[in-house]
């Protein structure tokens, strides 16, 4: 891929740029997940726990990258 469609981190030189579109994939599904739960009324309730699950994957993220440079 060229360097003009994705910055150069280091992290993104080690992770498969296949595994960087699943986050990607799995933060925008969260985020339409949040948004659902959000606008149904019953359902709005747990909203700021799936605003707390949201940001676990990020965490994660951290903490690869946290490995990724030992």
């Amino acid at each position: 891929m060229p360097v003009k469609y994705q910055p150069d981190y280091i992290y993104l030189r080690y992770v498969k740029l296949r595994r960087v579109h699943v986050f990607t994939f799995i933060q925008i599904m969260c985020f339409v997940l949040m948004w659902v739960i959000k606008s149904v009324k019953t359902t709005s309730i747990t909203f700021p726990l799936m605003v707390i699950t949201h940001c676990l994957p990020s965490v994660d993220l951290k903490l690869m990258k946290q490995t990724l440079e030992v």
